[in-house]
Formats: structure tokens, C-alpha cells, sequence
């Protein structure tokens, strides 16, 4: 997962990046920083991601990062 796939993620799921980082315990500066470049996808992130979304929400927001962004 990278900063444009956290992005679709975010956008796909109708969340505001306060909404994400609210339901995934880090800061909306976090988020903002990581999807404008500034800072890395850290692996503790991307299984809260995984913990609160579920493997196959994350899967299925991957399947369309691939089919329409890359």
C-alpha cells in the first residue's frame, strides 16, 4: 500500500482524512503527509488499516488502485 493507494482508499470509503486518522488512531497531519509524499507508509499503519477495514475491503480498493491509477 502507498500514498496514492492510501488516497483511493480514503477517497473510495467516502472519508475526509480526520475521519481516517480518527478511526486508525493517528493524526490528520499523519495522513496528510503521507499522501502528498512527506512522509512514508509505515507498516504500523498499514495493519490498522487492515485491523479496522478488513483485508478484504483493503483488497478490493487495491484491485481498483490498479485498474484505474497505476
Amino acid at each position: 500500500m502507498g500514498r496514492r493507494l492510501l488516497k483511493t482508499f480514503r477517497q473510495t470509503l467516502g472519508l475526509t482524512q480526520k475521519q481516517l486518522a480518527e478511526r486508525i488512531g493517528v493524526s490528520r497531519q499523519l495522513i496528510t503527509a503521507i499522501e502528498s509524499g512527506r512522509r512514508k507508509l509505515q507498516p504500523y499503519i498499514i495493519a490498522r488499516i487492515y485491523l479496522n477495514f478488513g483485508e478484504e475491503t483493503v483488497a478490493r480498493i487495491r484491485e481498483i488502485n490498479n485498474k484505474y491509477i497505476d
